[in-house]
């Protein structure tokens, strides 16, 4: 039922989506024109690398499903970068966000293998980045892999959202905070909630794999429906919003990618 649930939102993507001549935000049409602008040559030649590493590791790590009642499995990393990878589609529009708004500390909840982390440190290497993920094996291999690939500082925490979530300090808000886990309704609706109060008006959400589901379609919809959001970004799998508070009025778009 995902399967086509996921085919049918990307018929309807396409059949609504526009391009830059839909835009009358000159603050999105700055972004989106950059977004989709031509790729600059070697621009992401370290992380084809990097991820053609991934592809070929046959070590087997332990990976813990915190989703599925702390459910564990041995598994391969080529394995585990096939099926739960950042598509490099959407690792570039990754990095051009990042590129773009040039956040000085990020949040992201969901590390898997680190490939996310990679292109966020890539585009902002002076950057404070700090990921989570649940499975501690996992979480161990993207450390060291992270490290490894030298693009940046990035701070893996091993843990469950909801604890991490429950002693993060109050401090300095993040610039861009980027969701990608617990792809359940209810989760996702309940970390937007708590983490607004760790974000600025500028902060830039991104929510990923909007349409894997209706549960995720619907959260989605939510979540861009609230009073606080005056622009929200539908680009198939990254959904994006902003509380910008001189935005006049609500905007929505659906735009190609």
């Amino acid at each position: 039922m995902k399967l086509i649930h996921r085919i049918w939102k990307y018929f309807l993507y396409v059949l609504k989506s526009g391009n830059a001549h839909n835009v009358h935000s000159p603050f999105l049409y700055s972004f989106y024109t950059y977004l989709v602008g031509a790729e600059k040559e070697n621009e992401f030649q370290v992380i084809k690398r990097l991820r053609k590493k991934l592809g070929a590791d046959k070590t087997i790590i332990r990976v813990t499903d915190l989703g599925a009642g702390e459910s564990a499995m041995q598994r391969r990393v080529c394995d585990i970068y096939r099926k739960s990878a950042l598509p490099e589609k959407y690792g570039r529009a990754l990095f051009r966000i990042c590129c773009h708004f040039q956040p000085a500390r990020i949040l992201e909840l969901g590390t898997s293998l680190g490939v996310s982390s990679l292109y966020m440190a890539a585009a902002c290497p002076s950057a404070k980045i700090t990921t989570v993920e649940g499975s501690s094996e996992t979480a161990a291999y993207a450390s060291a892999f992270l490290r490894g690939a030298n693009l940046g500082v990035v701070e893996v925490i091993s843990s469950s959202f909801e604890d991490y979530l429950s002693v993060l300090p109050s401090g300095a808000p993040f610039d861009l905070i980027f969701v990608d886990g617990n792809h359940t309704q209810e989760a996702t609706l309940r970390y937007y909630e708590i983490l607004k109060a760790y974000s600025h008006l500028d902060t830039v959400f991104i929510f990923d794999d909007i349409h894997w589901s209706r549960e995720m379609s619907s959260a989605w919809g939510q979540i861009r429906g609230k009073r606080e959001v005056t622009v929200s970004l539908d680009i198939y799998r990254f959904g994006l919003i902003w509380r910008r508070l001189e935005q006049h009025g609500r905007e929505e778009f659906c735009l190609r990618y």
